[in-house]
């Protein structure tokens, strides 16, 4: 885990800051940069996934719709 959270650092993704409660440990959060980036990855799969979902046949959105509610409650466990 540390050679991921420094590789984020470095590349200007987190920030760390000591814990003020327990100086072993730091706490760490999205800069700008980061968050920009999860915001436009997000962004991407979503404008994929419509585009998928669009080619769709009229009966297979139905068949997605009508499976909605398991996959919904699958998700929440």
């Amino acid at each position: 885990m540390t050679k991921v959270v420094v590789a984020l650092e470095q590349q200007g993704f987190i920030e760390r800051v000591p814990d003020p409660e327990d100086g072993r440990a730091a706490l760490i959060s999205a800069t700008a940069t980061g968050r920009e980036l999860v915001e436009t990855s997000r962004a991407h799969r979503l404008d994929g996934l419509a585009r998928r979902l669009a080619a769709l046949e009229p009966d297979q959105l139905a068949a997605l719709e009508a499976a909605l509610p398991a996959l919904e409650a699958l998700a929440v466990d």
